[in-house]
This record gives C-alpha cells, sequence and structure tokens, in this order.
C-alpha cells in the first residue's frame, strides 16, 4: 500500500470509525483543513 500521509490515514481512520455519509463529510472537511494548513 503506497504511502499518502497522515491527513488520507486520518481520513480513512474517519471513515473507519464512522460508516455513515456523515463520517464522509468529515474525513472530507477534516482532509480540506489539514491540506488549507500545509499539515502533512
Amino acid at each position: 500500500m503506497a504511502k499518502k500521509g497522515k491527513r488520507y490515514q486520518k481520513a480513512l481512520e474517519v471513515l473507519g470509525n464512522v460508516a455513515m455519509p456523515v463520517g464522509l463529510e468529515k474525513a472530507i472537511e477534516l482532509v480540506k483543513q489539514t491540506a488549507t494548513a500545509k499539515f502533512d
């Protein structure tokens, strides 16, 4: 499995913990926030 960075792993973690559309939205929002902050 290719390494995608911490924010990718965190998004998968959120999706794994909350297997609902709301979880998907939260994961996307988290990735947007971390991408904006250039935190990887």
